[in-house]
């Protein structure tokens, strides 16, 4: 590790405002998930978060997406893709219903 002096006030600025954004950007997760937990009148403040999202082509090749996130940060190698296949044409909150079954539903 090298640790350094700032050398004149610019390099001191630098320093100063490099070490605020870092205290912002780590924090940043950490207020929006109390944030959601005031919002939404939370006992506690929720540790994984799953999003659930519908996309399809002209009523066509209906796709599924979930994201997930742990303590408010994206934790990509738990996104999933479902294929929807038992609804007919376009209807969003049952491809919702048949997904969100899918994803909570134990492995076979």
């Amino acid at each position: 590790m090298q640790v350094t002096v700032p050398k004149n006030r610019r390099e001191e600025e630098t320093a100063r405002t490099g070490g605020e954004e870092y205290r912002t950007g780590f924090l940043k997760n950490e207020l929006k998930v109390k944030d959601l937990q005031t919002a939404l009148d939370l006992p506690d403040q929720p540790e994984v978060i799953e999003c659930f999202d519908i996309s399809h082509l002209s009523g066509t090749s209906m796709v599924g997406s979930m994201v997930q996130f742990r303590n408010g940060v994206p934790d990509k190698k738990n996104y999933r893709r479902f294929k929807i296949r038992t609804i007919e044409g376009i209807d969003d909150f049952a491809s919702i219903a048949e997904i969100v079954k899918t994803a909570i539903s134990p492995p076979c």
